[in-house]
């Protein structure tokens, strides 16, 4: 009986989804200034395990927080990316944070050149 409810909610689940996508609409990320500044509240202080990403859109996207967590250590860095964004601003005024002395890794497009610079910052 369990399997058959179950098998019910899943199906009304999916045509729920499906009819919503038909219509034109699809998952995003929300990322406002709200959830940005969230996210800046979560950065440990006095902590040198402390990992933050910043960078645009790629370093949002293209960084998995988990799978890079498992590969250094199980530390989940927080994720200070803006996508559309310089990542100069927020590296200055974590620069500038006494109470920050973790690592920065940044993603920076310099202008007119198309390529990428990774950069990790002690």
């Amino acid at each position: 009986m369990s399997a058959l409810v179950l098998s019910a909610a899943l199906s009304v689940l999916v045509l729920y989804e499906q009819h919503w996508r038909h219509e034109g609409f699809a998952p995003s990320i929300n990322d406002d200034a709200g959830l940005w500044c969230f996210a800046r509240t979560t950065v440990k202080q006095n902590d040198r395990d402390e990992i933050v990403l910043i960078g645009a859109s790629r370093m949002q996207s293209d960084i998995d927080v988990d799978g890079f967590a498992t590969f250094f250590g199980g530390r989940k860095p927080v994720q200070l990316a803006i996508s559309g964004s310089n990542c100069l601003p927020v590296f200055r005024q974590l620069s500038q944070d006494e109470s920050y002395c973790g690592t920065v890794v940044s993603y920076r497009v310099p202008s007119g050149t198309g390529t990428g610079t990774e950069t990790v910052v002690p």
